[in-house]
């Protein structure tokens, strides 16, 4: 997973973290936090990747 994925899905889940907070209804908020958890799972369920990491996992080295 790339940074800019890791990146995106931690957004998405403070995203819906705040709507979770700021909404009034119960149903709503238990939305919100079952989304946020997913967008969590899929940030943990890659090691951290940088560009480099993911030519080298390709076979295709980036040039230096």
């Amino acid at each position: 997973m790339s940074r800019d994925d890791r990146a995106y899905y931690q957004g998405r889940a403070e995203a819906e973290l705040k709507r979770a907070e700021a909404s009034n209804d119960p149903a709503a908020v238990r939305l919100h936090y079952q989304l946020a958890e997913l967008h969590l799972e899929r940030v943990g369920q890659c090691p951290p990747c940088d560009e480099d990491t993911a030519h080298d996992l390709a076979g295709t080295a980036a040039p230096r």
